[in-house]
């Protein structure tokens, strides 16, 4: 595993520890289809969330990690939630789409959550 695929995945691990703390249940990680794929899928009673993580290395801005989800990206994780969707068992109420910025500094993990970013 190369440095960006080992930053990705700790800070997947980060933002899912964020989603349980937010009192969310994880259902699926790096879900993937032929469309797109999903970083985390998790939900509470009443909702299905889907979040796509993204991660700076250094003193980067969150913002600059969130302006890195474009038009194009976020119809692919649409796309991959509709199909994901019609195959969960579980009843939901809403959907919803987050996006999470981890920027790393001397090891030190900061997380910024924007919740229905898309």
């Amino acid at each position: 595993m190369n440095h960006r695929q080992g930053l990705g995945t700790a800070s997947e691990d980060v933002v899912a520890q964020e989603m349980v703390r937010r009192g969310y249940r994880i259902l699926d990680r790096n879900y993937r289809e032929p469309w797109g794929e999903m970083d985390i899928v998790c939900r509470n009673d009443r909702e299905v969330v889907v979040v796509e993580v993204r991660s700076r290395d250094g003193p980067t801005r969150a913002d600059e990690a969130f302006e890195s989800i474009g038009p194009r990206k976020r119809g692919h994780v649409r796309r991959a939630a509709q199909i994901y969707l019609a195959d969960l068992p579980e009843d939901f109420q809403e959907v919803r789409f987050f996006a999470a910025a981890v920027t790393w500094e001397d090891g030190e993990a900061r997380v910024r959550v924007i919740e229905d970013a898309f």
